[in-house]
């Protein structure tokens, strides 16, 4: 085995600099005193897959390729400093400190970065661990990193950045952020199963003055350090067989915040019709947008359900989610004619299953079809391809054609959100089809001018995708198609994702802390100050105890929440309200509870001219009102 350092025996220090100009791990300048050199049997070892002892001279600057690091090994103690300079490891082994013996870690400027996916191991094999990160920085591609039971990972003001999931996190190790300092931890890639693994019996733990086992909690101390929960789906940690919380303790927040924000979704259970022709039918590729589009919305539309007479043309998609009212060879008119009535002619002219309009009465059902009555949240309209191969009228009888469609779908149904997507573009220029967009845009004016639920979708203008025959998109082209759909309902129909961490015994925002986010927790104590939904929203909590501030933002119409399904204590609790809009509502509820009040608001700011702080007692809340007589 190959080892570097600068003494031999049972304890070794080693102090990287990063100050040479060839920047390797034999150049002078890079270490305080001298270069590393051959040794036996220390604490720091770089070995290169074998037990053969060679000294490592390696020309590649700072990135040593095909070695592994162990500081700490087999009994010995080890400890690699590094103060400046960056260092790279890559292709190796792993990065082991503390693999049955003390290994000591500390970056206090410069940096440390483990590019590969490798072994990243603290406290191996009933070794001691300890990762300082005073400053600096500490990064790893690492999918399965393991903190062992003697492991502490202490951050002050650096950053630390893990590329996956740790596998393992003892009961007994820490991960631990200096009170007053700002540093970070950083893991991206993970997935909900992540999180279900991570606290089964290590903790979290984000404060410096705390000593020993921090165990059972998650709590955040420091200026500047927040916690925040993006999991979407809502994030439960809740997966042990035993049936309780996988997360086993309480949050507390003594500084900084705690975020509950997965950003935007859409609303729950929602229905959406894809209407069209072939591409909305998918001719060219399996499901055509759909598949991507429903990859897309699953994780942000809880209870989304596509809807429709036909399922041609949907072998890739789950089974209730193969539903559309695409068909080949239909135009804007065919389309119509069969919204609330029954036109085969495209069937009857070509024939196969995908042109079957399976008895018409799309929307309104019925009429020997033995369908239910279509009220679907939103139509994605695709119509015109095969209008610019019939009709010779040009942008005027284009416009007609497309006008009798859109009056017909809003007619019938108008609290339907109906998104017109300009028809995609051909592998070569079209003239028609430029003309039939520009027909598609002068009808969107016009009913978005009449109030109407339209919204404008451009599937034609930077399309990156490919054709199957010049006309229809392949399966990169669905894809790009699905994402301009996805946009689309996200920028128009977008509501803030609730986060649902109900499973934790107690949620504490501390005095000098914050809590902002839409979702559910359970007990709440509110020392510090919330700010609950995102944008206007509501935040629901099982019991609430508030000593410090609430603040609502409202709009012309409506106003943040807090829901309390149970008992609500008020203790020297103040309430403020920032007006986004003119407040035009008669009345805006802004609490709420379902057991019994403790006191009241001490105090409340903001209030918009002509309207008070009313309890209602009858229906257990706090309300903005104007003229309210309980």
């Amino acid at each position: 085995m190959t080892s570097i350092g600068l003494l031999s025996g049972t304890s070794l220090a080693a102090v990287y600099v990063g100050g040479g100009i060839a920047g390797d791990w034999t150049d002078n300048a890079n270490w305080t005193g001298s270069a590393p050199t051959g040794a036996t049997v220390s604490g720091l070892y770089l070995k290169n897959g074998t037990d053969t002892p060679a000294l490592y001279t390696s020309t590649q600057g700072t990135t040593l390729e095909n070695f592994d690091i162990n500081i700490g090994q087999a009994g010995t103690t080890g400890s690699l400093t590094i103060t400046g300079g960056t260092l790279n490891i890559n292709n190796t082994w792993g990065i082991i400190i503390g693999q049955q013996g003390v290994g000591n870690l500390i970056i206090d400027g410069g940096s440390l970065n483990q590019l590969d996916d490798n072994n990243l191991r603290f406290g191996n094999a009933a070794g001691t661990a300890t990762v300082s990160l005073l400053s600096g920085s500490f990064t790893t591609a690492a999918t399965a990193a393991q903190v062992n039971a003697n492991a502490t990972i202490s951050i002050v003001d650096g950053t630390a950045s893990f590329g996956g999931t740790f596998s393992t996190i003892a009961e007994t190790a820490q991960i631990d952020f200096t009170s007053g300092g700002t540093g970070s931890l950083s893991i991206t890639g993970a997935d909900l199963a992540y999180y279900e693994g991570l606290f089964d019996d290590g903790n979290l733990s984000v404060d410096g003055d705390e000593t020993g086992v921090f165990a059972d909690h998650f709590s955040v101390s420091g200026t500047g350090t927040n916690l925040t929960i993006t999991s979407i789906p809502p994030l439960v940690w809740d997966t042990v067989s035993d049936g309780a919380s996988a997360l086993k303790g309480n949050i507390q927040i003594n500084q900084g915040a705690l975020n509950l924000d997965a950003g935007l979704g859409l609303p729950d259970d929602l229905t959406i019709m894809p209407l069209g022709d072939s591409i909305t039918y998918g001719y060219g590729g399996p499901g055509g947008y759909r598949l991507p589009l429903y990859n897309l919305l699953s994780p942000i539309a809880s209870g989304c359900q596509f809807v429709g007479d036909s399922t041609e043309g949907s072998s890739d998609l789950p089974v209730n989610q193969k539903s559309h009212a695409g068909h080949s060879s239909y135009t804007s008119v065919d389309i119509k004619n069969n919204l609330n009535g029954l036109d085969s002619t495209r069937y009857l002219l070509h024939g196969e299953e995908h042109r079957d309009p399976h008895g018409g009465f799309w929307l309104t059902g019925g009429n020997g079809t033995g369908r239910d009555p279509l009220f679907p949240n939103v139509v994605l309209l695709l119509a015109g391809t095969n209008d610019v191969n019939i009709f010779s009228g040009g942008i005027p009888e284009y416009a007609v054609y497309y006008t009798n469609l859109v009056t017909e779908i809003t007619t019938l149904r108008p609290g339907t959100h109906v998104f017109l997507a300009k028809i995609t573009p051909r592998s070569s220029f079209h003239q028609k089809t430029d003309d039939y967009n520009a027909a598609i845009q002068q009808v969107y004016n016009s009913f978005q001018t009449a109030g109407k639920n339209v919204y404008l979708v451009d599937l034609y203008t930077g399309y990156t995708g490919g054709w199957v025959d010049g006309v229809h998109p392949n399966p990169a082209g669905y894809n790009w198609m699905a994402t301009q759909w996805y946009n689309a309902l996200i920028s128009n129909l977008g509501v803030p994702q609730k986060i649902n961490i109900s499973q934790v015994p107690t949620v504490t925002i501390g005095s000098g802390a914050t809590m902002t986010g839409q979702g559910k927790v359970n007990n709440l104590v509110l020392e510090g100050f919330v700010s609950p939904g995102s944008g206007i929203g509501s935040l629901t909590t099982t019991g609430t105890t508030i000593t410090g501030a609430c603040l609502c933002d409202l709009n012309a119409e409506s106003a943040d929440s807090l829901v309390v399904e149970g008992n609500l204590t008020l203790t020297s609790a103040t309430l403020t309200l920032n007006s986004l809009e003119t407040a035009s509502a008669t009345v805006y509820p802004v609490l709420t509870y379902t057991g019994t009040l403790t006191r009241a608001f001490t105090s409340v700011t903001g209030l918009p001219l002509g309207y008070s702080l009313v309890h209602d007692s009858t229906n257990k809340g706090f309300i903005i009102a104007t003229d309210y007589a309980p």
